[in-house]
């Protein structure tokens, strides 16, 4: 047992693509502003939309814990503990940077936001690393995923890179835009799978002879 019964991650793993379809629709409605921003003259970028977009980051770091019970299921058990730590240090940084900077909308400021910023973009960058790779080296869940999850790792870097070559709102549109699609990638490859799942299981009232 990791830090919880393993029903209990098996929970998450079943609302895992809700919560990747939650990221992908907060992660869009912020590349979108970002895009806006940039193309609309006169138009600035929203700043309260800044929490909400961290919350979508948290439900994408959810369902990827959701993602831990197939490994765990998978007899790999050093990537689970390891996974499991990772996602869970990411999931802390993340809802500490999303409650500190939904107080930064009401005027509250605080110097260690700087300290939850910096971790929650190094636990990010290396959950979707470790579960790209896991995605691409086991068959604990489709590969396309571990693709999927690579691509997203780049969009994080052209972000936090890209300064200083490109503002604020093209990082913003671009990174944050292919994120969101990569996003409501794995939630239809997610919800295919479960789907195809649903129909091969029979009935609870049905003979099988």
């Amino acid at each position: 047992m990791v830090f919880v019964d393993q029903r209990q991650w098996e929970v998450v793993e079943r609302l895992s693509p809700q919560l990747f379809l939650v990221g992908f629709v907060f992660e869009l409605v912020f590349s979108v502003t970002h895009g806006a921003a940039f193309l609309v003259e006169g138009f600035s970028f929203i700043d309260w939309i800044y929490p909400t977009v961290i919350f979508g980051r948290l439900a994408v770091l959810f369902g990827l814990a959701g993602l831990t019970a197939r490994i765990a299921r998978g007899g790999y058990t050093r990537l689970r503990t390891v996974s499991r730590v990772i996602v869970v240090l990411a999931m802390f940084s993340t809802t500490g940077l999303m409650v500190i900077s939904t107080l930064m909308q009401f005027g509250i400021t605080t110097p260690i936001i700087s300290v939850f910023g910096i971790t929650t973009v190094l636990s990010t960058l290396l959950t979707f690393v470790l579960f790209g790779i896991v995605g691409l080296r086991t068959d604990a869940y489709p590969s396309i995923i571990g693709g999927l999850l690579l691509v997203a790792t780049a969009a994080v870097l052209f972000v936090l890179l890209g300064q200083g070559a490109f503002s604020v709102d093209v990082r913003g549109a671009v990174g944050e835009g292919v994120n969101a699609f990569v996003f409501l990638a794995v939630w239809y490859v997610l919800n295919t799978e479960s789907g195809a799942t649903r129909q091969r299981d029979p009935a609870p009232d049905t003979v099988v002879e």
